[in-house]
Parts: C-alpha cells; sequence; structure tokens
C-alpha cells in the first residue's frame, strides 16, 4: 500500500511485517486449499514452500536496489525505469494493472460469493457485491487512516476466526485425505499460490517505515511471509484434510468446478450455525484487508502515471473502482480464474520476472548473484508460459480425481 512521498511512518519491524501479512492474506488464501488441494497436501507444500522463498528473494531484491539507489521517495515505477530502462517501466506498468485490477475482480466476486453462500441467499449475490463495495470503497476513499490504526485488529480477528475453525475442523480430520497426490495437477497450482503470498507493492512503504535500514528491512520481510506462509499452510492442510475429494457439495472438486472459496464448502461440510459465523468472519476479514490495502495501491499508482490534468480524486476512483465492479456484474463467476491470471501473468512478471533481471543485468556481482537470477528467472518464467499456454487454449490441466477411488464410499452431505 505505498503512499505518496513523506506520508510513511517508521514502524517497528513486527508491525510492518504485520502489514505485509495484512496485505498477502486476502482472497488467494480463500481459493488456495481448493486449487491446491486438489493436486493434494504434499505438492501443496511443496509448492507453497518453494514460491514462498522464491517471493521473498524477489522481495528483497526490489527492497535492496531502492535502499542503494536512496529511493527513500520513490516507488516501483521509478525503480524499474532506474534498473531496466523505459521498457522495464512499461512491463512495471502493463504487468501491474493485470495484477491489481485481477485481484480486485476476485476480491469482489469472492466476497459476493461468500456472502450469498454462508447467508443461505446466492440468488441476492447482486445486491450483496455492493453490499461490500460501497462500505469497503468508501473506507479507502475517506477513511483508510482509520483502517491503518485497526488493521493489526483485522488480522487478530481473522487469526482468531481461523483458530476457531480449526478446533471445530480438528474432529472431522481424516488422515488418509492426506495421501492423495496428483503432481500432474501441481502447475495449475502456481498462480494461486503466488496471488496469496505476493505483497510486493508495499516494498517502498516497507523501506521507508523501517528508514531504509537494511537489517530491519530483511527482518519484516522474513518475518511478513513465514506469518502469511503459516496461515496459508495451516489452512489449506486443515481444509485437504476434513473434506472429501469428490462425492458431495461440500467436496474440493465440486468447490472448484463451482469457482467457490474455501470456507463455503468447509461451513457446509461442518454444518454448525457458529461455523457458518467464523466462516463469514474469516472471509470477509481476509478480503477485505487486501481490497483496501491493493485498491489504495491502484489509486496511487494512477496519481504517479496520469497527467496533472486528469488525476484528480474522483477520476482516479472511477478508472480504479468501476472495471472491475462491472466485470464482476457481468461475470459473477470469476474468483478463481481471476487469482490465476492476476498470479500467473501479473505477478510472476512484474514481481517475478522483473527482480530476476535486475540481477542477471547487476554488473560486478558475485556468481551465485548471477546463478539466483537465472534460478529465478526460470521458476518464474515457466509460471508465465504455463499460464499463457492454459489461457490461449494450448494447454488444458485438470484435476485427476477420477482416478482417486478411495473417496468414492465417504457419505454425502
Amino acid at each position: 500500500m505505498p503512499d505518496g512521498p513523506g506520508h510513511a511512518k517508521k514502524l517497528p519491524v513486527i508491525g510492518t511485517a504485520l502489514l505485509i501479512a495484512g496485505a498477502a492474506v486476502g482472497a488467494g488464501i480463500l481459493g488456495l486449499p481448493i486449487q491446491t488441494g486438489l493436486a493434494g497436501f504434499g505438492p501443496a507444500l511443496v509448492g507453497q514452500l518453494a514460491m514462498a522463498g522464491a517471493l521473498l528473494a524477489t522481495a528483497w531484491v526490489l527492497a535492496e536496489a531502492l535502499i542503494r539507489r536512496r529511493g527513500r521517495e520513490r516507488d516501483l515505477a521509478w525503480l524499474y525505469q532506474q534498473e531496466l530502462g523505459r521498457g522495464g517501466r512499461w512491463m512495471l506498468i502493463i504487468g501491474y494493472l493485470v495484477n491489481l485490477y485481477g485481484i480486485m475482480v476476485a476480491y469482489l466476486a469472492g466476497a459476493a460469493t461468500v456472502l450469498g453462500s454462508l447467508l443461505g441467499r446466492p440468488e441476492w449475490q447482486g445486491t450483496l457485491l455492493l453490499a461490500f463495495f460501497v462500505p469497503a470503497t468508501a473506507l479507502v476513499l475517506f477513511g483508510l487512516p482509520v483502517v491503518r490504526r485497526g488493521n493489526a485488529l483485522l488480522i487478530v480477528l481473522l487469526v482468531g476466526s481461523l483458530l476457531y475453525l480449526l478446533w471445530h475442523a480438528a474432529g472431522g480430520v481424516q488422515v488418509s485425505h492426506l495421501s492423495y497426490r496428483d503432481w500432474s495437477f501441481f502447475p495449475a497450482t502456481l498462480p494461486i499460490i503466488m496471488c496469496t503470498l505476493a505483497f510486493h507493492n508495499m516494498v517502498p512503504l516497507i523501506c521507508r517505515s523501517l528508514d531504509m535500514q537494511p537489517a530491519p528491512v530483511r527482518r519484516a520481510l522474513g518475518i511478513g511471509v513465514a506469518i502469511t506462509l503459516v496461515v496459508a499452510l495451516v489452512l489449506t492442510l486443515m481444509v485437504v484434510a476434513v473434506l472429501p475429494l469428490q462425492g458431495s457439495s461440500s467436496s474440493l472438486l465440486a468447490a472448484y468446478q463451482d469457482d467457490l472459496p474455501a470456507t463455503i464448502p468447509l461451513a457446509r461440510h461442518l454444518g454448525s450455525p457458529s461455523i457458518l459465523a467464523a466462516g463469514l468472519l474469516f472471509a470477509i476479514c481476509a478480503i477485505l484487508t487486501s481490497y483496501i490495502t491493493l485498491s489504495s495501491a491502484l489509486l496511487n499508482f494512477w496519481t504517479d502515471i496520469l497527467p496533472p490534468a486528469v488525476a484528480n480524486r474522483w477520476y482516479r476512483a472511477g478508472i480504479t473502482f468501476l472495471p472491475p465492479l462491472v466485470v464482476v456484474y457481468v461475470y459473477p463467476d470469476l474468483f478463481l480464474k481471476a487469482l490465476d491470471v492476476a498470479g500467473g501473468l501479473g505477478i510472476a512478471v512484474i514481481y517475478g520476472v522483473g527482480p530476476a533481471v535486475m540481477l542477471l543485468r547487476r554488473r560486478g556481482g558475485a556468481g551465485w548473484v548471477r546463478m539466483a537470477g537465472v534460478a529465478l528467472l526460470v521458476v518464474f518464467g515457466v509460471v508465465v508460459l504455463l499460464e499463457l499456454a492454459q489461457e490461449l487454449g494450448w494447454l488444458a490441466i485438470r484435476p485427476e480425481v477420477e482416478h482417486w477411488t478411495s473417496y468414492q464410499h465417504l457419505p454425502a452431505r
């Protein structure tokens, strides 16, 4: 959530790490257990650990470059132009727009779906979309200082509701569920993992908040990523261990086919009013924290890009909030698809490929720096190519659940 120059307050490392976790734990974490669960918990664990390490590395590349270039009052567009030239700036702009608009579409679609399903009124989805959109957007436009001060409270509510879900779900754990593996579906999980763990738009704010000091910045990045990773892995473990793979309306496959966030099939499966309430609280806190963060970042992004004559507050608000709202009204079932596009294209290009190229272009660096750049370029380049191939219809990656028969005899709920 980069602010304008001079607006960042100095924060302690833990407070800054919580801001990172609050930005990262959003709609992505609600789709993560469904999509990664269809590959199995083993592949999900490998994918989340690997992508967490890769994204932490690229976040540090961006932070180190800002500190080295003394970019205290600068943002990522300036950094990419300094490091990669004008082409790098345009790569950031295009990738940034794909990323932020894609994720905002996912947030709005996810919020409407969660509210409609958990309240038992899916036919009210359009009305519930506005019920989330209007107050959440008003907070961004008028009440952001209040939300900043309450960020820790939102994180506490999110973690508290997650722990409540864990406590009540523990009795329904089926250890046999964890033995399922479908490595052929593994590549399809990488975009949504990146969507869950990425927070790189906040790197300039993190550096300014910690006075551009390398050691505190590294600690904040590490702690923030660790918090997000633990929450993601715990939720994935719970969902995969509790829900059947197929055979009921609350299965992983049904949620994937119906484009549902993880809290909906989990609440259905556990079948308790208190579970429904906890699932609603967790989902809304997760979506709200990141919706506010990402939409604020997009508003500030337009301030940097647009000519001053058209960069007034209401014009920026219109081009920030209206396009994703219209898209979700026309195409309401875009939750998982929007996360895939945002992660596989937007995030992989600007927060993966871009920093990798920065390492490769660095002069006078040690040999391991170049090797790290090559490794990161391969990882994120493969994700981009896979996502492009799927979007263009050249590659179809689908879960092979029909080959897993041990779930066939689970009772439907």
